[in-house]
């Protein structure tokens, strides 16, 4: 069996978060809404990070194309966001399964 490097993860999670993006252009508007409910679920749960505020600050003043461009930048800063992505729920189980299956081979 393959080790998972964290190398890896980063790959896969750049995978989905390309699926969210066009997701993301296809209806701005939807997945920002649920991305800023996500947010509000875990602020009321009291989980509470810098990253929560900064993905709540770029949801709110940032249009979608600014953030479909950080779902796909390689950058660290965009690594960093997309390790605490408020976009559940945008893929399906199966799309999720799927890319999962594609990183772990």
């Amino acid at each position: 069996m393959k080790s998972v490097t964290h190398q890896d993860l980063d790959l896969r999670c750049l995978a989905m978060h390309g699926l969210i993006r066009d997701r993301l252009l296809e209806n701005p508007g939807d997945v920002i809404s649920r991305a800023l409910k996500t947010l509000k679920r875990w602020k009321n749960q009291g989980i509470t990070c810098s990253v929560n505020d900064e993905w709540e600050r770029l949801l709110l003043t940032k249009n979608a194309e600014h953030i479909a461009g950080l779902l796909s930048d390689p950058g660290e800063h965009a690594i960093r966001l997309r390790h605490s992505s408020p976009f559940t729920g945008i893929l399906s189980d199966s799309e999720r399964i799927t890319i999962i299956r594609e990183y772990a081979a």
